[in-house]
């Protein structure tokens, strides 16, 4: 570069520094006084942070698009629906936080008790020291999987952190460093199955066509005090039944099962199925599409179902030797505007045939790409729990919905709830007042 140039390219740039040092001194003359335009700019700029704020908190993953409009108890036919009280699990918010917690509402939707669940206070330290790490120990993370007991505890899973029980107050009486998940069923002894996991990093010679790492996941019975009684792995029983061509189906990077669902066949329903045993453990499995009943005893599989389940949820034993099942076909949109939705089925496991019981008509919406539970009541009338619609409902046996509760909207969003449970009004429970 000639000389003359190069002097010119350094006065342009001492000007050029000069005039941004005169232009951050000006700025904050103006700011310190208030003097326009500052006003305007930080105006600008709390929107700006808002919005932004705002399309973080849009895309978090218990947030989707409102699809009813409404909150609260919306439907209530008092000749017609099952009386009780209703746990709901979900997040909530009001002006001052939002968290993952449970509540108990009653038919009208008042609030009877509330449980808050925060993953960092119960393990400020995450007590895994596997491939996931510390990532259930998210503020975020939820509670899948309850169940209230008399007295006013309830047992609960946070989401592949552990298993947690909790008196009426919220103070917790047990903890199970665990990575329990999805479900919690209470057996005639009183004690639970949960869904459970492991990660696996190294390479196992019973499972030959695995590659570590990946989530083995195991059928795990709790004692009332917390402690681990039993545990068969979902792997095991697959192998061992010579089920493997199974595992081909569906499966992503890690998670080969997902399991999502374990319950006991009770003395009360086993004379019901002649080809099961009480004791039988009813399995649900959605990455592989399959629902499944592993011998109590051997830990065989009996009989397993898989056409035309699509990432089902919440198998159950139900009278007159019927499987019910929470058919989500989860088709990745969130309109349900290719397979129709999802709908629940009756199964006869002595031939494999199936009935849709809901929806009943085509005007009755029921979609939920993930998540789902379903309940039958005493009166025969089935309690449903829409997930990503944020939306439980009760219908009739010819689908009359007779009540219906609505998660109340986050703006044009809505918060999943991931399970609704009719418990008899004699389980009312609240935190005594000292």
């Amino acid at each position: 570069m000639p000389e003359d140039q190069q002097s010119n390219w350094i006065s342009l740039t001492l000007l050029w520094v000069a005039c941004i040092f005169l232009a951050f001194i000006v700025g904050i003359f103006f700011s310190i006084n208030s003097i326009f335009p500052t006003d305007v700019i930080r105006q600008g700029l709390s929107e700006m942070t808002q919005a932004l704020d705002q399309s973080s908190s849009d895309s978090r993953h218990y947030l989707h698009p409102l699809r009813y409009p409404v909150s609260g108890v919306t439907i209530f036919n008092k000749e017609k629906a099952e009386p009780g009280v209703t746990i709901v699990t979900s997040y909530w918010r009001s002006a001052e936080k939002s968290f993952t917690g449970i509540r108990l509402i009653d038919m009208n939707g008042e609030l009877l008790n509330e449980w808050e669940v925060h993953p960092e206070k119960v393990w400020p330290q995450s007590p895994h020291k596997d491939y996931a790490g510390d990532a259930s120990i998210d503020p975020e993370n939820y509670v899948h999987g309850t169940w209230l007991l008399e007295g006013g505890d309830i047992v609960f899973n946070i989401e592949y952190l552990g298993m947690v029980r909790m008196d009426s107050c919220g103070n917790i009486v047990w903890k199970l460093p665990l990575r329990t998940h999805h479900s919690v069923f209470r057996n005639e002894d009183g004690n639970f199955w949960v869904s459970g996991l492991h990660w696996q990093e190294v390479a196992l010679e019973q499972y030959p066509h695995l590659r570590p790492p990946y989530v083995n996941e195991s059928l795990v019975l709790v004692s009332p005090e917390g402690k681990v009684l039993r545990e068969l792995f979902v792997l095991d029983a697959l192998y061992q039944s010579d089920h493997i061509g199974l595992l081909a189906v569906g499966r992503t990077k890690y998670d080969v099962t997902h399991m999502n669902d374990v319950e006991e066949l009770s003395s009360a329903l086993a004379d019901d199925f002649p080809m099961f045993e009480q004791g039988d453990l009813l399995v649900s499995l959605r990455n592989l599409n399959l629902i499944m009943v592993v011998d109590g005893k051997t830990e065989q599989i009996k009989w397993f179902f898989t056409h035309p389940l699509l990432r089902q949820h919440d198998p159950d034993f139900i009278a007159g030797g019927l499987i019910s099942v929470y058919d989500n076909r989860d088709e990745y949109t969130e309109n349900a505007n290719v397979l129709g939705g999802s709908r629940i089925l009756n199964i006869d496991p002595q031939t494999n045939e199936f009935v849709k019981v809901y929806p009943t008509s085509s005007d009755q919406p029921f979609y939920s790409q993930a998540g789902g539970k379903h309940q039958y009541l005493n009166n025969g009338n089935l309690l449903l729990t829409e997930p990503t619609a944020g939306r439980i409902i009760e219908v009739t046996p010819d689908g009359e919905t007779v009540w219906s509760w609505q998660a109340e909207p986050w703006g044009a969003l809505v918060p999943e709830v991931l399970e609704g449970t009719r418990y008899p009004v004699t389980m009312t429970t609240s935190c005594p007042q000292s």
